[in-house]
């Protein structure tokens, strides 16, 4: 082949249908960053037969280009990360080097790959702004960095969408900037401020808006991320809370010689992280690739080398342990395990597996989503893929997961009568489960509870995490903690409470984290004082209680929150729910109904109310029971989530 490579880029802002509104997303400008470099260094940006595919990894994609090459870049969302998904890619790079270590240490082969800016310091200019946040909102709740200094004396200046309802009109200076003009911006502000997505700040991935604020020439202050020191030093402050983001501002607002020279280090770093040099990069490792791709086809780059014929594994923010936490409490041994639980899949001959391991005290332990399938035309051969929190466990406790997966799948395939059960568990050691952890059909157990249901739940916590990232947090009638686990890796500190005794036995032995508590308690009556936690989440409980103890349990809702706090409350869609005729359910409402008790009994400063989708049978789990940002009285919003805000 030529030495000019036919270069398809793939961003996540072409998943919008607006073709205008692409260009409020920080992804196209990235693209078209992406797009200069690599036609600075001679090669075409194309469209349609491409022999070179880059995804800029923002979300997963449901369709994949058939033989051409493929890379990616995990520029952002780690959360969306499967082995699945990975396994698509010929080679992988990622935007973080704590990430990347993650993926290496789980036998995926990954190369850092950071940065990056395309902006350089405009001519002379005067400060004309104190504090500057060019980005959009996050609905109607904002940005925590924007959220802490809105009310302050200090002079705000915000460009981007969504802002609207939030901020005073004297702040809110454009829906949109041409990203090439936002050099102008930076170097004309006192300060540029900064904040990341949750899961971007666990696995240290640094926001490009960073790189653009130093490159310009600016000074920027963001909130805490580990990877800011490994990259620009002390050059950027970080703010843990909104007290010292305020403090923080308000310091370098006052004191320019100490601003400056930090300023001067900053841009010196970020000029040195440009676009050219990760294309560059990439050019190095693809012409060579490609050049053997057509001339003899490359396997893709996998971790066991063979095809990805199981289902979809589920991304890590969905399963309540994480990597270490797997290898503390389960080392392998085979007579740890009890039970196995295999889910048949939408659509495939596919299962989805549990494992539930007896730890040496208190309640067993579900190793969750395991993907296995036949290999066709193999009798008694399978493909075993492990979610990414179990690949670093020991060789021989993923050989020991792989033989009693396969042991199970060979003994339903030698029994036809049981191919028909959409959910089969296996008593491994013979004897009963505990008590504790039988599915009652209303109590979520992980590894017990079918995955439409479970996966529902999950993806409710997992609408709150940008939020409660940092803060202090109550999970009201948390049921058996495994939300409130989730949610402990995103936040400061949560505390579970729930009504019933042997739950919150069984969430205690399960999750010991360093900070995750468990706790009796009354939705009705909190053991609480006024003003403790910065958001509460309440799930799965309003429809529980009788009409007169909603008052109650809403007004305990805010009573513990504090000011400007935020707290989410779920309830069924009565369309949908009310011909089930649950007996456990009291106070199932419509969407005009929910709103109106929210706003009477909860007296919100604000309030969003969000819709989420019921399960359609996706290939790709992580994509069911989603959230929408607006609710609608309809069938398809099977569960209404109300965001309200003191």
């Amino acid at each position: 082949m030529s030495e000019r490579l036919r270069i398809r880029l793939f961003s996540a802002d072409e998943l919008d249908s607006d073709v205008e509104r692409r260009k409020r997303w920080g992804d196209f400008w990235v693209k078209e960053d992406f797009k200069q470099a690599f036609e600075e260094l001679g090669h075409q940006v194309v469209h349609e037969r491409p022999n070179l595919f880059l995804h800029l990894f923002g979300y997963p994609l449901q369709e994949m280009p058939g033989e051409t090459y493929k890379i990616i870049w995990i520029m952002s969302h780690p959360d969306w990360i499967t082995p699945g998904v990975l396994h698509q890619y010929d080679k992988i790079y990622c935007n973080a080097v704590k990430f990347t270590r993650k993926l290496t240490r789980c036998g995926i082969e990954a190369e850092a790959l950071i940065g990056a800016t395309s902006l350089s310091p405009p001519p002379e200019i005067e400060p004309q702004y104190q504090v500057v946040f060019v980005g959009n909102s996050r609905g109607d709740s904002g940005r925590p960095c924007v959220n802490a200094l809105r009310d302050t004396g200090c002079s705000l200046k915000v460009w981007g969408e969504g802002w609207d309802s939030i901020l005073r009109k004297d702040q809110l200076v454009a829906l949109s900037v041409d990203h090439n003009l936002t050099s102008e911006i930076y170097a004309s502000a006192i300060i540029s401020i900064n904040d990341h997505h949750a899961d971007m700040r666990e696995y240290g991935f640094v926001n490009p808006r960073l790189f653009d604020v130093l490159a310009s020439g600016g000074f920027a202050i963001s909130d805490d991320n580990t990877a800011i020191q490994e990259i620009f030093g002390d050059s950027v402050p970080v703010f843990r809370n909104d007290s010292e983001l305020r403090e923080i501002v308000d310091y370098y607002l006052n004191h320019p010689e100490e601003r400056l020279p930090l300023m001067a280090k900053g841009r010196e770093i970020a000029v040195k992280y440009s676009f050219s040099h990760l294309a560059q990069r990439i050019i190095n490792h693809a012409v060579a690739a490609v050049s053997e791709r057509e001339r003899r086809p490359i396997k893709p780059n996998r971790s066991n080398g063979k095809p990805d014929s199981s289902p979809s594994v589920l991304p890590d923010c969905f399963f309540p342990y994480s990597a270490e936490m797997v290898g503390d409490v389960w080392n392998g041994d085979l007579d740890r395990v009890t039970a196995l639980r295999l889910e048949r899949t939408t659509g495939r001959n596919a299962f989805i597996c549990d494992i539930i391991a007896q730890r040496e005290s208190g309640p067993y332990v579900a190793l969750q989503g395991i993907g296995i399938a036949p290999v066709a035309g193999a009798p008694h051969s399978f493909v075993v893929t492990l979610p990414l929190y179990m690949l670093g466990l020991s060789d021989e406790a993923k050989n020991t997961i792989r033989e009693i997966t396969t042991n199970a799948l060979v003994h339903l395939q030698k029994n036809p009568s049981l191919s028909t059960n959409p959910i089969i568990t296996f008593n491994l050691a013979g004897r009963e489960l505990p008590e504790e952890i039988n599915f009652t059909g209303e109590r979520v157990i992980p590894g017990t509870t079918r995955y439409q249901l479970y996966v529902s739940h999950v993806q409710r916590y997992l609408t709150t995490v940008s939020t409660l990232a940092g803060k202090t947090v109550l999970d009201a009638g948390c049921g058996t903690g495994y939300g409130s686990a989730i949610l402990s890796r995103y936040a400061k500190r949560v505390t579970g409470i729930d009504i019933a005794p042997e739950a919150v036995a069984f969430a205690k032995g399960a999750y010991p984290f360093t900070n995750l508590a468990f706790g009796l308690g009354d939705v009705r009556k909190l053991p609480f004082s006024d003003n403790t936690f910065e958001c509460v989440v309440s799930f799965e409980v309003m429809e529980h209680l009788k009409r007169y103890d909603l008052p109650f349990y809403l007004h305990e809702m805010r009573r513990v929150l504090t000011e400007g706090g935020c707290c989410f409350i779920s309830t069924p869609n009565k369309i949908l729910s009310a011909p089930l005729a649950n007996e456990f359910h009291h106070s199932e409402m419509y969407l005009d109904e929910f709103i109106a008790t929210i706003r009477e009994d909860f007296k919100p400063r604000a309030l969003e109310v969000f819709g989420q989708k019921q399960w359609r049978g996706h290939l790709r789990l992580q994509h069911e029971c989603e959230v929408n940002e607006r609710a609608v009285d309809h069938v398809n919003d099977y569960v209404f989530i109300a965001k309200c805000f003191t």
